[in-house]
């Protein structure tokens, strides 16, 4: 896992999967998860960034989608318990 301390992310796409980030600072990044790989965020900020899922973590963002469309209440109770830290 790559470790990056007190960086500063600036208009760039960052792959998150296996990296480890601390203190680090994003700015106008697109922030890159493929569910291959744990990610480690500690004291880190965001400016005018966004996400972006492919591969697995893609596949997951996309059948969500789809069960929203099915049913909101489901997926609507799926991200309480994110905000919740149940994830």
């Amino acid at each position: 896992m790559a470790n990056h301390q007190g960086h500063i992310f600036r208009t760039t796409r960052v792959r998150m999967d296996n990296e480890e980030f601390h203190y680090c600072k994003f700015e106008r990044c697109t922030m890159i998860y493929a569910g291959t790989g744990g990610v480690i965020m500690d004291h880190c900020t965001f400016q005018d960034c966004q996400f972006a899922f492919e591969g697995a973590a893609g596949d997951t963002v996309k059948m969500m989608s789809a069960l929203y469309q099915l049913s909101p209440d489901l997926i609507e109770k799926t991200f309480d318990k994110i905000r919740l830290g149940l994830g």
